[in-house]
Formats: structure tokens, sequence, C-alpha cells
């Protein structure tokens, strides 16, 4: 995912980007530098998912990632 980050300028669509407040392999400070990259004249949306690891272990958060993409999709396929 290094490319990704290194690139973000590049980016021309609306991001999403989802993490976990207990993910081991992938801090949430990263996830907020990814965010402020993003966020460059861009559409970003980040959801952090509270007390939950990075395999969405638990279903109150899976629920909620998948809320939140039906209405980040929902949003932007419809312009």
């Amino acid at each position: 995912m290094r490319v990704a980050g290194q690139h973000a300028d590049r980016v021309r669509a609306p991001v999403l980007l989802i993490t976990a407040t207990d993910d081991t392999s992938y801090r949430l400070p990263k996830a907020a530098r990814w965010s402020a990259a993003y966020q460059r004249g861009k559409s970003v949306q980040l959801v952090e998912l509270e007390g939950e690891d990075h395999w969405l272990s638990r279903p109150k958060t899976r629920l909620e990632t998948l809320q939140a993409l039906d209405a980040f999709l929902a949003e932007h396929l419809a312009k």
C-alpha cells in the first residue's frame, strides 16, 4: 500500500478510508496521514472503527463498515 500513499495526488475519485483502532497490522496514525494526503482537493471520508481489529472480528463494526460503504457508494455513484 506504500504506492497509494506516494501517489495520493494522482487520485481524482472520492476516497473512503476505513481503519480500526485496535488494528495491529495498520495503525490509525498512518490512516490519518493518508486521509490528509488524499484530502488535497478531493472528497475523502475516514471511518474509524472503535475497538476493532484488522479482520473486522466484531459483528457491530462489520455492520458499521457495510453501512459506511453503502452510504459512500450511494452518494458518489449517483453523481
